[in-house]
C-alpha cells in the first residue's frame, strides 16, 4: 500500500500516465469497465504490468481443519525396531518420502531409539 501511494504521488506515476492508458485500451472490454471502477492507484498498480499476464482473480482457499484419526496410522512396536548401528540415509533413498507414523506411547525402546539417533548424528 505504501507502495501505490508513493507511485500515486511521484513524478514516476505521471511519466507513466500515457503507458498506462495505452495499456488500458489493450484491455478487453469487461476488464476496461472493472478498471473504471478501481481506484487509481490500485489502477496504476493493476495496468502497469505485462498486457500478457493474466488477469487478476480472487481465490477461494480452505486450510485443513482438526486432526484427523482416519489418516495417521500409529507406528507399531515392529515399526520401531533397530538395530544398534544406525546408518545414516541419504537423498534420494525412498525411505525419506514415507509418511510419519503417529507415536501413542513414549517407551524405553524409543528411548533407546532416540538416544542411538543423537549419537550417529553428533558424532
Amino acid at each position: 500500500m505504501a507502495c501505490a501511494t508513493w507511485l500515486h504521488s511521484s513524478q514516476l506515476s505521471r511519466a507513466l500516465l500515457p503507458i498506462r492508458r495505452l495499456r488500458t485500451s489493450l484491455l478487453p472490454s469487461k476488464l476496461r469497465r472493472f478498471n473504471r471502477f478501481t481506484s487509481t492507484s490500485t489502477t496504476r498498480l493493476i495496468t502497469s504490468s505485462s498486457p500478457f499476464k493474466r488477469p487478476l482473480m480472487a481465490v477461494n482457499v480452505q486450510a485443513k481443519r482438526g486432526f484427523s484419526i482416519k489418516e495417521d496410522e500409529v507406528a507399531s512396536p515392529a515399526d520401531l525396531y533397530f538395530e544398534a548401528p544406525l546408518s545414516i540415509v541419504e537423498y534420494p533413498d525412498p525411505l525419506l518420502r514415507a509418511k510419519n507414523k503417529r507415536i501413542d506411547s513414549f517407551d524405553e525402546n524409543l528411548k533407546r531409539l532416540v538416544d542411538e539417533m543423537f549419537d550417529v548424528m553428533y558424532k
